[in-house]
């Protein structure tokens, strides 16, 4: 395999799209011999900027012993698209980050189910307490939980797993430096944080909408708790729709403003859900044996 320092490399070049960065690695099959490349080759690819070209064509490397550094300091592990340990769910998505920086250990979301529990940040008592139990019931039954950490829903599902001795694997939209979350230092411990920008990244508000198809690549489905018609919890299922993943949605007040946008999954077809085995129950075929049976089921959705 290629020299980590080629991978770290291509990871950290800001202005270059993630799917540009994969075009390099499915072009010549690895960041060194995409560094090594002819002059003026990058220009001619498809899928690749001029902008970009140009930026490729500085093959600047003055940042990534910093970056090791880093690593060892914060305790990162770095995980390449080609590494055995890189998730084949997420390797599988139309555009996974070719990098990973890990903290913790990573749960195999290949053969236990992970569910993203996503909602608005500005949930009322009654989506808090839905988030909650749902996300207990789901770690309950052994699933894994995915968190954005973000206040509200989020953020209540990463304490359910945690509070439930269940693995929560927690998605940056920064470096990990950068976390300041209370729930931090805890998911690193008994389960994992991974973010795909290197120490010393700059921030860029496009890396939020960035990480959602990292946490929906992780995941076999999306539990929508409570969203507004216009919110990025919607954006989130959307991200996660067009990578195939089961979404679902849990019912609220009509009059509701946050109940909006669960309106709006319902009628595209996401899945009505009340509890978490109602979420189970349909991914029962998808791991067969590896969902603990819960005896709660939504009466509402269990009749004849």
């Amino acid at each position: 395999m290629a020299s980590i320092k080629y991978w770290i490399w291509l990871s950290d070049l800001e202005k270059i799209s993630a799917r540009a960065k994969l075009n390099l690695i499915t072009h010549y099959g690895d960041p060194e011999t995409a560094f090594l490349a002819p002059n003026g080759e990058y220009a001619e690819l498809e899928g690749i900027s001029r902008r970009e070209a140009e930026l490729l064509e500085k093959r600047d490397l003055s940042r990534v012993d910093k970056i090791l550094d880093e690593c060892e300091k914060q305790g990162l592990r770095i995980l390449t698209l080609q590494d055995a340990a890189y998730p084949e769910r997420l390797r599988n998505t139309p555009v996974p980050p070719i990098v990973l920086y890990l903290k913790g250990e990573l749960p195999n979301v290949d053969d236990i189910p992970a569910l993203a529990v996503i909602g608005t940040r500005k949930a009322s008592a009654y989506g808090l307490k839905m988030g909650n139990t749902i996300a207990s019931e789901l770690a309950n039954a052994g699933a894994i939980i995915i968190s954005l950490l973000t206040r509200g829903i989020d953020e209540k599902a990463a304490h359910a797993a945690l509070f439930n001795s269940a693995k929560c694997i927690a998605v940056l939209g920064t470096p990990h430096e950068e976390c300041k979350h209370p729930l931090y230092d805890d998911l690193c411990a008994y389960g994992a944080v991974v973010s795909e920008y290197a120490p010393g990244c700059s921030y860029h508000e496009k890396h939020f909408r960035e990480r959602n198809r990292i946490a929906s690549g992780l995941s076999a489905g999306v539990v929508v708790v409570e969203a507004p018609e216009k919110s990025g919890t919607l954006l989130f299922a959307a991200d996660a729709a067009e990578q195939g993943r089961e979404i679902f949605a849990v019912p609220g007040n009509a009059d509701s403003e946050n109940c909006n946008g669960i309106m709006i999954l319902l009628h595209k077809g996401a899945k009505a859900v009340a509890c978490g085995a109602d979420v189970l129950e349909e991914l029962e075929p998808l791991f067969p044996g590896k969902i603990r049976q819960s005896s709660k089921k939504s009466e509402k959705y269990n009749k004849e």
